[in-house]
């Protein structure tokens, strides 16, 4: 009985062959591109934020530091 029911599996799905492992392949990698890209942009997003912090805050050192020399 398990030997036919195997083989009914096998019938409607197919045997697992080079090109169907390909493709499951192919699919996951460009998931996982498509989720690096993601956290890449997300990434460059939080860079650009922390410099524009640090410019400001510079800015706002020198801003101080020009008021205490101006009489």
């Amino acid at each position: 009985m398990a030997v036919q029911e195997i083989q009914k599996v096998q019938n409607r799905e197919g045997p697992i062959n080079a090109v169907r492992v390909k493709q499951a392949a192919a699919s996951a990698m460009a998931a996982a591109a498509v989720k690096a890209k993601l956290l890449a942009d997300q990434e460059e997003r939080e860079v650009q934020r922390l410099v524009s912090v640090v410019i400001e805050h510079q800015v706002c050192m020198e801003c101080a530091n020009f008021s205490q020399i101006e009489p």
